[in-house]
C-alpha cells in the first residue's frame, strides 16, 4: 500500500485510527518505566530516651478498717453515717449492754463467792497456800479452790472485755464507707458493717505482667493518669513490688505494684482506674534514630546520595518510637524510615559504593 493509499485509508477510518492511538497511549501509559519511588528519610539527632513499662491500675486504700457487727445484737446508737469524717478514738457504734452488764454483775459475784470460799478452807486447814497442807487430800481440795477461783477472774476479765467490745470507735482518721447500718435500736444481723478509710493514706495499686515485673524497682517514677482526669499527670513513685503473683482476670500472671499518693482529698477516689507510665530506664543526650528504622535487629539503611547503604549499628535502650545509637551512625546521619522500600537494586547498587 502506498502512502497516498495509506492517508486516504485513516482519513476515511479516522474514528478507528483514533481508537488506536488512545489505546496505543494507554498502554505506554501503564508500561513506561516508573522512576524509583521517593523514601522518606529521618535524621539521627541527639535527644533524651526514656524507656517505659505501660501498665493498668486503680486506687486503693493502704489503711482501712472494716467492722462486723455481732448477730443478734441489739444497736443504741450509731454516730455517723456514710461520707462522715471521724477523728480517731470517736465513737462510733454502741451495741446494747444491758445483758453484758448483767453478765458482768453474775461474774463479779461468783468470783467472790469462790475467793470467800477458798479463803475459808485455807484458814480451816491453818495453811497459807495448798503447798503447806498437812495431807495429800486437802492440798487436792485446796488447789481444787484455787483453779475455781482463778476461772472466776478469768470470767469476770471476759465479761468486762465483752462490754469494752459494745462501744466501737475508730482507730484512725478517716472517712466512712460501706456502712449498712442506718437505724438505731434494731437488732444486727449478718450483713451488718461498717469501714473507715484513710484519705491520706491513699495508694494507686498497678498489675505488672509477668513479662515485665524483673524490669520494675522501688523507687522508680511513675506517671498515673486516672480516666476521671484524663487531663491531668500525678507523679509518683514505686513503693512495693509484691514478693507473690496473683492470677488476672484473663488467666496471666500479674504482680501488683504500690505508689503512694499525694493527698489530694477531693480529688481522688476509691476503685478509681487509670494508667500507669513506670520509668525504667532513662538516657539524656543519646543519639538516637526512630525505631521503625532498624531491620534484623541491628541494621539501619542510611542514605548516601540517592542509594542507601546497609549498615550495622549497636542500640542500647529503646522504646516504641525512638532507639539509642551507641556507635555505627553520626549526628545527621540520614537513615530509611521504612527499610521495607528500600529495593533491592538500591541496596545492591549502593554496596558498590561503599
Amino acid at each position: 500500500m502506498s502512502v497516498l493509499s495509506l492517508v486516504h485509508f485513516l482519513k476515511r477510518h479516522k474514528y478507528i485510527t483514533l481508537g488506536f492511538i488512545a489505546i496505543i497511549s494507554v498502554i505506554f501509559f501503564f508500561l513506561r518505566p516508573k522512576p524509583p519511588e521517593k523514601l522518606e528519610t529521618e535524621t539521627a539527632t541527639v535527644k533524651d530516651i526514656t524507656k517505659t513499662v505501660s501498665a493498668n491500675g486503680k486506687i486503693n486504700a493502704s489503711q482501712e478498717v472494716t467492722f462486723t457487727i455481732p448477730v443478734n445484737t441489739k444497736i443504741t446508737y450509731i454516730g455517723v453515717k456514710d461520707g462522715n469524717t471521724v477523728r480517731k478514738g470517736q465513737v462510733l457504734i454502741t451495741l446494747d449492754q444491758r445483758t453484758l452488764q448483767k453478765n458482768l454483775e453474775a461474774s463479779l459475784r461468783d468470783y467472790a463467792k469462790q475467793r470467800n470460799t477458798f479463803e475459808t478452807t485455807l484458814d480451816t486447814n491453818n495453811v497459807s497456800k495448798p503447798e503447806d497442807a498437812a495431807t495429800e487430800s486437802v492440798r487436792r481440795i485446796l488447789e481444787n479452790n484455787q483453779f475455781d477461783l482463778e476461772k472466776a477472774v478469768l470470767s469476770v476479765e471476759l465479761m468486762s472485755l465483752a462490754k469494752e467490745q459494745s462501744v466501737i470507735s475508730s482507730p484512725i482518721d478517716g472517712v466512712v464507707t460501706n456502712s449498712t447500718i442506718d437505724v438505731a435500736g434494731v437488732t444486727s444481723s449478718s450483713s451488718d458493717s461498717l469501714t473507715i478509710i484513710n484519705p491520706n493514706g491513699l495508694e494507686f495499686l498497678i498489675d505488672i505482667d509477668e513479662a515485665d515485673v524483673g524490669l520494675i524497682e522501688k523507687d522508680q517514677e511513675v506517671k498515673i493518669t486516672l480516666d476521671a482526669f484524663p487531663d491531668q499527670i500525678i507523679m509518683g513513685k514505686i513503693d512495693l513490688v509484691d514478693f507473690a503473683s496473683h492470677p488476672t482476670s484473663t488467666g496471666g500472671t500479674a504482680f501488683s505494684a504500690k505508689v503512694l499518693l499525694p493527698p489530694r482529698v477531693g480529688l481522688y477516689r476509691i476503685g478509681m482506674n487509670g494508667d500507669a507510665d513506670i520509668v525504667v530506664a532513662k538516657k539524656n543526650q543519646a543519639l538516637s534514630i526512630p525505631s521503625s528504622s532498624l531491620f534484623e535487629d541491628e541494621f539501619v539503611y542510611v542514605k548516601k546520595a540517592e542509594l542507601f547503604e546497609k549498615r550495622k549499628i549497636k542500640i542500647g535502650i529503646q522504646n516504641d518510637f525512638d532507639i539509642e545509637v551507641i556507635n555505627g551512625l553520626e549526628a545527621g546521619d540520614e537513615v530509611a524510615l521504612d527499610p521495607e522500600k528500600v529495593t533491592l537494586r538500591q541496596a545492591k547498587s549502593s554496596s558498590k559504593k561503599m
